[in-house]
């Protein structure tokens, strides 16, 4: 720069980096929920709005099938990736085989802070082998040893503020949050502002309560 014959020099500075390519992951479970009881599936009482939109907005598997049928082997199904035929934990007494690497471990060790906020017991005791490789499990709906699981007191709201509350705490980080609600498999109850929207409360059927509690939940 400047007149012929003169040279200025300058401190180099990184003035910007290229963002994080890696993108953060939020898993929500919905548990016992039914594929024929969402809009986006072609169901016609209008109980998930949200949850349609983001079936709009991103991508929808239109064929899906569970690999189990409750929840150990089908979320150990889901955090390795292998059949209940292969991840060990298939019946009560099982748990999942240490030698699979599951997400969160696989994630944890790319660098992400890692949590499971839940309300289904049998996803945060480690006596099952579901929890490796969280940072850190919370049973949100409160649970006593021996305890029927249809019987626990699951609120999805309360869930969602506890996720919410981590991933704000946690939004400078790379994070994969786990929220595994259980609203859906507990008994179901009458949902005031969502329940009437199907049937009056005298006249309710366990199907009207049903998609009650799914509409609150969305």
């Amino acid at each position: 720069d400047g007149p012929p014959g003169r040279l200025n020099l300058a401190e180099l500075r990184v003035l910007r980096r290229e963002a994080d390519p890696r993108p953060n992951v939020v898993l929500y479970v919905i548990d016992c929920l039914r594929a024929d009881h969402v809009g986006a599936y072609g169901y016609a009482r209008r109980t998930t709005p949200r949850l349609d939109a983001l079936a709009r907005e991103g991508a929808l598997f239109e064929d899906v099938t569970a690999c189990a049928a409750w929840t150990k082997p089908s979320t150990a199904c889901l955090f390795t990736s292998r059949p209940a035929t292969e991840h060990g934990a298939q019946t009560v007494d099982d748990r999942l085989d240490e030698a699979h690497v599951t997400l969160a471990e696989a994630l944890g060790a790319a660098g992400y802070s890692t949590a499971a906020l839940v309300d289904n017991p049998l996803v945060s005791s480690r006596s099952f082998g579901l929890a490796p490789g969280f940072d850190r499990v919370a049973q949100v709906a409160r649970a006593t040893r021996g305890a029927n699981i249809n019987d626990l007191e699951a609120e999805a709201v309360h869930l969602t503020r506890r996720a919410d509350g981590w991933l704000r705490r946690h939004s400078d980080e790379r994070f994969f949050a786990y929220v595994h609600s259980l609203d859906l498999h507990a008994a179901y109850r009458w949902r005031p502002g969502f329940s009437g929207r199907f049937a009056r409360r005298e006249t309710a059927t366990e199907l009207d309560l049903y998609d009650g509690e799914l509409v609150a939940n969305d």
